[in-house]
């Protein structure tokens, strides 16, 4: 430093009276003589905390980006379920409508698709198709 004539930084920590310990910023220069040294220290605590602060606060950013991929995923695995579903769920509504299977198994499959909306979300097919004569007459007017 003395040969440059720049300043130079480090840190290092300095005990306080309550037995802890507090870093210290220190920039020094020497002087134009180049015998001397003029040094300034500056109480990091505060800067550290925020950086503690920004720190927990990305922590917390990745956390909830995790969840948000997680949801996403579990969304992505429902819907393509779904669209397992549809295909079996119409063929059996297609059966029950031609009247094929045991008295027993058209019972269970009428009880399953009069449940309320509410407690099958994953029968869409079973609700009454829409009448032929009033579709026609609603797009007539």
């Amino acid at each position: 430093m003395s040969e440059t004539g720049q300043p130079t930084r480090f840190e290092n920590r300095i005990a306080t009276s309550n037995a802890g310990w507090k870093p210290i910023g220190w920039t020094v220069a020497p002087e134009p003589d180049g015998a001397n040294f003029i040094a300034v220290g500056r109480d990091l605590s505060d800067v550290r905390e925020r950086e503690a602060e920004l720190e927990a606060a990305q922590d917390a950013l990745r956390q909830s980006q995790k969840m948000e991929a997680m949801g996403q995923l579990t969304g992505g695995v429902a819907h393509d379920f779904n669209n397992l579903l549809t295909p079996i769920i119409g063929s059996l509504d297609m059966l029950m409508r031609r009247g094929v299977g045991s008295e027993r198994e058209r019972r269970m499959w009428t009880a399953r698709c009069n449940r309320p909306k509410e407690r099958r979300p994953w029968c869409s097919v079973c609700l009454p198709l829409p009448d032929a004569s009033r579709s026609s007459q609603a797009r007539s007017m």
